[in-house]
């Protein structure tokens, strides 16, 4: 969803692939912009995994291969495809990733037997939700997910959501979220990346929503209460220090306002920090 970097187990990993494509007028966009014509896309892909034995970062891949900044689409476009895979980086704070060349290749799959296990596993994480909210996250039409969509036993409650039928006993009896209980998520959260506009209210009112995302529609780092957006917060470093910067919504109270210190404190912990500024 949006060209974001995903975790996919090896079994189903070629599922993600044959379900959704990058639409062709997009790969040509990109293209066109990297002043790159399609048979030296295919030059420099081969070259690419000639030498993509092992794990190995652009910089490496460059000097191996050649090409200039054209080289940044095509490892890009390459893991689009399946044919690279991106390798973590050593630690949390850092996006230094390298680029490694499946092994085995990725399985192959129909793309309607993909788009049924893709519905199920849409459901599975982002239900109870609209038949909307998953033409949206996977790109798609709303006629085109109504088959794939029939394939997972479903039940409809109430606004047209629909939850799975392995899930409902455990959907009704999952404990509400406590009103004051305090969640801090990163950029591209499942929840902020997972529903359309229209489907967000389950976290965030309308009036605060453009502030619960970036200009590029990528959904920003969030404070939430009781599961409700009450600010939206980002994180820089200097040296070991962590600076944090808060938007709250609406003003806080002390008592709110401690008890997202104290959540901002466990986040600088875990990422090594030394101190952090800016949270009180």
């Amino acid at each position: 969803m949006r060209g974001s970097i995903h975790l996919l187990p090896r079994d189903t990993a070629h599922l993600a692939f044959r379900a959704v494509k990058v639409p062709a007028s997009v790969e040509e966009s990109r293209m066109r912009y990297f002043e790159l014509t399609p048979e030296r896309y295919v030059e420099l892909r081969a070259k690419v995994l000639e030498v993509a034995d092992e794990p190995r970062s652009s910089a490496e891949l460059k000097k191996l291969v050649g090409g200039g900044d054209e080289l940044r689409y095509v490892v890009g476009a390459m893991g689009r495809e399946g044919q690279l895979m991106r390798v973590g980086a050593e630690g949390l704070r850092s996006n230094a990733l390298k680029w490694v060349r499946p092994t085995p290749a990725i399985g192959r799959a129909s793309r309607d037997e993909a788009l049924a296990w893709l519905a199920d596993e849409y459901l599975r994480a982002f239900g109870p939700a609209r038949r909307d909210d998953f033409a949206w996250w996977t790109g798609g039409k709303r006629k085109d997910v109504e088959a794939p969509l029939a394939t997972v036993d479903t039940v409809e409650i109430e606004g047209g959501l629909l939850l799975r039928r392995a899930d409902e006993s455990g959907f009704a009896r999952a404990p509400a979220i406590g009103k004051d209980a305090i969640d801090l998520i990163p950029k591209w959260d499942v929840l902020t990346m997972g529903y359309p506009r229209d489907g967000r209210a389950r976290f965030a009112h309308d009036d605060v929503l453009d502030r619960c995302y970036d200009f590029r529609g990528d959904g920003n780092p969030l404070v939430l209460r009781g599961g409700e957006a009450v600010a939206a917060w980002s994180l820089r470093f200097a040296g070991k220090r962590m600076e944090v910067e808060l938007d709250w919504f609406e003003r806080p109270g002390a008592r709110l306002a401690q008890a997202v210190a104290e959540k901002i404190e466990d986040v600088a912990a875990l990422l090594g920090a030394s101190s952090v500024t800016g949270h009180r």
